[in-house]
């Protein structure tokens, strides 16, 4: 636009002001958004007081004129009135969220979590089928302690793949894993009962491992999207579901074998392909890569920030792994050759009374993850799951039954937390930070089945749950160790 400016010299625009009057005033036009907004500023002081004094009161308001890119085509055509100063308007003005203040983004989002949460039920309902198959199908084809230890650790390897998978999350969305696995893992773990040799069972347990991994690399990626700045809450219903399903499996494993065999397991896998085609109508858009977008380099800063956490952090999981498996995988093989109890259904309630109190444990502890100190959540489950659990080698078999759900309380509650620990350290990187935790777990886990089918070949499960105390009273060390802007990152 031009600029008037009162002079010795003045200048005038007769073409757009339609008058020779000197005007002290500079008139921009800003296109912005398709509106033009006026801006009036003072150029410069006129020197000489008559020239301001002649000059007319409209011209010391704002007027309104096209842009000077569209200049009026015709003389005739009809004028805009300029409506007085008390009865103009300003135009509405559109108020952008950038995306790190989305409220979107910021929302608990109950119905996704609902369905990821459910998914995750159904899928760790059927790959806990294994556990109580695992008498049956060590009678069936003649296995040691250590076939038993080799075959559960061959079904750990593949997730070793979730730190690919989870790098692979950030940057891409991929939500049909979790979509589709949960069909493929029952279908896979219905067949394990009935497989006629060794070589078939690895193979089967290698494709199933596989198939549990590439659920659970994306999903906390996806959980942590939906869950807004409640995180830990999100993280506690995702971990809590997940001890459902495997309080659940075991018993619908027995109540299938009573009722219509280990032969007749496979229909129960229409279950599991019911759930995927509910995941795909409610999760097709959902992603399930990180909200915060991944930077060129953020794998080179992710590995610089989380070497020393995640060293601390493999060693307190190795502990609490070895625990866990040893009342977990092992449970009914420990309750049928150490306690004598023989049938089907005794092994599976044991294990489901475990897990059970487990859901208790994990929901609350990834509550208070939210509101209280992380540190202090894990000393107090560290500091009761291991004396307990010792406490349970030792009692009567009577007593079995009142002390599993609080071994099952402490010892298991401690997953959700350490999720949360993660997830919310590395916010570019959630499901690269997921996937490191769970190649912890699963690395920790393949070795402490390996290590503990050696040791219950050579002196007895009796001497494998106390080597699994002891080594669970160590990872307490590392936890007082790290960092607090670690632990309490919010």
């Amino acid at each position: 636009m031009g600029a008037f400016a009162c002079e010795r010299g003045r200048r005038t625009d007769t073409q757009r002001v339609g008058r020779t009057k000197p005007i002290p005033f500079r008139v921009e036009a800003v296109r912005k958004g398709g509106i033009i907004r006026l801006h009036q500023a003072v150029h410069r002081r006129c020197r000489s007081h008559r020239m301001s004094s002649e000059l007319p009161s409209g011209f010391r308001e704002t007027r309104r004129i096209e842009s000077a890119a569209n200049p009026p085509q015709s003389s005739s055509a009809p004028t805009r009135p300029v409506l007085p100063r008390h009865h103009r308007t300003l135009p509405p003005t559109v108020t952008t969220h950038p995306p790190s203040a989305s409220p979107a983004r910021d929302e608990f989002q109950t119905g996704q979590i609902a369905t990821i949460t459910g998914g995750h039920t159904v899928h760790d309902a059927f790959s806990a089928f294994f556990p109580p198959l695992l008498p049956h199908i060590q009678t069936q084809l003649g296995l040691s302690y250590s076939q038993i230890g080799h075959v559960n650790a061959i079904m750990q390897i593949p997730f070793l793949l979730t730190l690919v998978l989870g790098w692979l999350a950030d940057r891409f969305s991929i939500r049909y894993f979790v979509i589709f696995t949960p069909g493929i893992t029952a279908t896979l773990v219905v067949c394990l009962g009935v497989l006629p040799s060794y070589p078939l069972l690895l193979a089967a347990t290698l494709l199933l491992g596989l198939s549990v991994a590439a659920f659970h690399a994306p999903a906390p990626a996806m959980i942590s999207n939906v869950s807004g700045r409640r995180v830990g809450l999100g993280m506690s219903l995702f971990m809590g579901t997940g001890e459902l399903g495997r309080t659940i499996g075991p018993l619908v494993a027995a109540v299938g074998v009573a009722w219509i065999g280990v032969q007749g397991l496979w229909q129960l896998c229409i279950v599991g392909w019911l759930t995927t085609a509910v995941l795909y109508w409610r999760l097709h858009m959902v992603g399930a890569k990180s909200q915060q977008r991944a930077t060129p380099h953020s794998l080179q800063v992710f590995v610089a920030q989380a070497a020393p956490m995640m060293a601390l952090l493999t060693l307190m999981v190795v502990g609490r792994t070895f625990l866990q498996t040893a009342f977990t995988t092992y449970l009914p093989l420990y309750m049928r050759d150490v306690r004598g109890m023989t049938t089907f259904t005794e092994g599976a309630v044991t294990l489901s009374i475990l897990e059970g109190a487990g859901v208790l444990g994990a929901l609350l502890a990834g509550y208070l993850a939210d509101h209280v100190s992380r540190r202090a959540i894990l000393l107090t489950a560290f500091c009761f799951a291991t004396p307990l659990a010792w406490v349970f080698t030792q009692v009567p078999v009577e007593y079995i039954y009142w002390l599993l759900p609080a071994v099952g309380f402490f010892s298991l509650s401690t997953t959700p937390v350490i999720f949360t620990i993660v997830l919310t350290r590395f916010p570019r990187n959630r499901a690269l930070a997921s996937a490191s935790f769970m190649s912890m777990g699963v690395g920790s886990r393949a070795l402490a089945n390996w290590i503990m089918g050696l040791v219950a070949d050579a002196y007895g499960l009796e001497a494998v749950y106390t080597m699994c105390v002891f080594i669970a009273a160590l990872a307490i060390i590392p936890l007082l160790f790290m960092r607090r802007e670690d632990l309490e990152q919010r």
